[in-house]
């Protein structure tokens, strides 16, 4: 693939090396992204800057062992990042400018706390290293979880606040719910979400209006981030996502995410401003005729984008950095 386009707008074009590595890929926003390559075919160097001249706006440097690990990355937005490994290919520690997170693991590879304990004689009760039963982790970090007979985590409580979550027989999560909202997950006959629906707990007050009540509740409503979102999918990959307003003075939005074709590694993000177009049911009880069914004679009309986004990702294919139009806009992480 040399070149990505969405409806009218150039996404990306491409430069590949004889081993059709991605080498350069041209924005339509006018940046330029380059990478390098080692003998062994790991990505070495990521660079970010204007197509127009030769500003870096981002680097990123990639180091291994000689197990291939990737033991260094050197990031001019978050610094320098090390990793360490055991013998066995396990992380030990990840060290950043926000300081170190080690970690511990008993034989069987489970994650043990962070201040491993020395090992306890078999018959002694309650040992205090042993933080995990059926492989369950039962304790990290002070935070609690319990379980199902299924092993789906029900219960988490750290400092004091408790959360609790319900899944449906086939392990998908249903329900979430702790002191400040309430979530309820709605999945596809192929198991993919297609809605969820949060909302705020909020106790309203009899001595106050109840246009007073309406607002405090929306306005909790905003700073959790709750609303009633419905997902679109293309295969397995999420298509759209789309928020209805909260008030009447919103608008609501609705985002489409585009891919690198056969992956799951974003490529552009495009935001539109409003709804998405739903299509009303018709009335399946009498005779069927598909010249009357608005899946079929509906015509959709492309609507136009209000913002495009394109984002930039590691050596994994994770969102990094996301850039908008203006290419003098410094990156959003």
């Amino acid at each position: 693939m040399l070149s990505l386009k969405f409806d009218e707008h150039e996404l990306v074009n491409y430069e590949r090396d004889d081993l059709h590595r991605e080498v350069a890929r041209h924005q339509g926003n006018h940046l330029l992204q380059r990478q390098s390559w080692d003998p062994v075919g790991r990505l070495q160097e990521q660079l970010l800057g204007r197509g127009d001249d030769t500003s870096t706006l981002l680097k990123r440097d990639y180091t291994y062992d000689h197990a291939s690990q990737l033991t260094r990355i050197n990031d001019t937005r978050r610094g320098p990042l090390a990793y360490r490994y055991d013998p066995v290919g396990r992380l030990l520690s990840a060290t950043s400018r926000l300081g170190e997170e080690t970690f511990a693991f008993d034989p069987a590879s489970n994650l043990l706390n962070e201040k491993q304990q020395q090992p306890q004689r078999p018959l002694e009760q309650d040992p205090k290293r042993n933080k995990l039963m059926d492989n369950l982790l039962r304790e990290y970090v002070g935070i609690h979880y319990e379980y199902d007979e299924r092993g789906n985590q029900t219960k988490r409580l750290q400092n004091g606040r408790l959360s609790q979550l319900q899944w449906d027989l086939f392990d998908r999560l249903e329900a979430f719910n702790d002191d400040r909202l309430s979530v309820r997950y709605f999945y596809d006959a192929l198991g993919r979400r297609i809605a969820k629906h949060s909302e705020a707990h909020y106790r309203k007050k009899p001595e106050a209006g109840s246009g007073w009540n309406i607002n405090q509740h929306a306005r909790k409503q905003r700073e959790l981030g709750c609303d009633h979102t419905l997902y679109g999918w293309d295969g397995d990959t999420l298509a759209w996502e789309n928020s209805p307003p909260l008030l009447e003075t919103d608008t609501g939005r609705t985002v489409h995410y585009l891919y690198e074709p056969g992956t799951f590694v974003p490529v552009a993000q495009a935001l539109r401003h409003g709804g998405i177009r739903l299509l009303k049911q018709p009335d399946y009880s009498g005779e069927y005729n598909h010249k009357t069914d608005p899946v079929w004679t509906y015509k959709p009309v492309a609507p136009k984008i209000d913002v495009l986004s394109w984002y930039h990702c590691d050596h994994l294919g994770t969102p990094q950095e996301m850039t908008v139009s203006d290419p003098y806009t410094p990156p959003t992480v």
